[in-house]
């Protein structure tokens, strides 16, 4: 399956997916008992979750404070055009978020003096704009989310054009659906082929 297709996910799919956020070092057998499916079916399940890239990698969670180590949210906002650039520099990031206003959030860890030479690294990269790299107090991950619902999907093409959204998508609610569009050129011209549709289906 191509990573453009798009993955419907069916109940034990989410299943699935709970269960392994929650501890991804359960077997197939552990994990069948679990979603109330055979041993064959989960691990096709689960392989075809990999294979589509809906699960990019299992990650091992560890308390940093056992090694000694402190936890910081590091924040970077960046100009829109270096997207790609910051990104491949930023690997020590754990937990990465992009946001749609060109920001990148993510957790570090690591010693005071790793730290310093984040924070300089996040400054000297090419396009970053602000940075922030704050201790973190307590730091925990929610292993029930991010919320999944069946038949959902990700995107950030274009209904029209399917170009890139930008930061700041134009959002339409057209046949009682929500649409989003990477400028008001492409919705009017969606909603003038959408009316025009519609004229014809209903004899207009």
């Amino acid at each position: 399956m191509r990573r453009s297709d798009r993955l419907i996910l069916d109940e034990i799919d989410i299943k699935l997916i709970k269960e392994l956020q929650a501890d991804s070092r359960q077997s197939l057998r552990a994990l069948s008992v679990k979603v109330g499916s055979s041993t064959p079916t989960v691990a096709s399940k689960v392989q075809r979750l990999i294979d589509s890239g809906a699960i990019r990698s299992f990650t091992v969670n560890i308390d940093s404070a056992a090694f000694g180590l402190k936890d910081y949210v590091a924040e970077i906002r960046f100009q829109p055009r270096y997207q790609k650039e910051v990104l491949r520099a930023m690997v020590e990031l754990n937990h990465a978020l992009l946001t749609q206003d060109s920001r990148l959030i993510g957790i570090f860890s690591g010693t005071e003096k790793d730290a310093v030479l984040l924070y300089n690294k996040m400054c000297g990269t090419r396009g970053v704009n602000n940075v922030a790299l704050t201790p973190t107090v307590a730091y925990d991950i929610n292993p029930s989310r991010p919320s999944i619902e069946t038949g959902s999907r990700l995107s950030s093409s274009c209904y029209y054009c399917r170009g890139d959204i930008g930061v700041a998508p134009v959002v339409e609610k057209i046949g009682g659906k929500l649409r989003y569009f990477c400028c008001t050129s492409c919705s009017t011209l969606y909603k003038q082929r959408y009316d025009s549709l519609k004229r014809k289906a209903d004899g207009g």
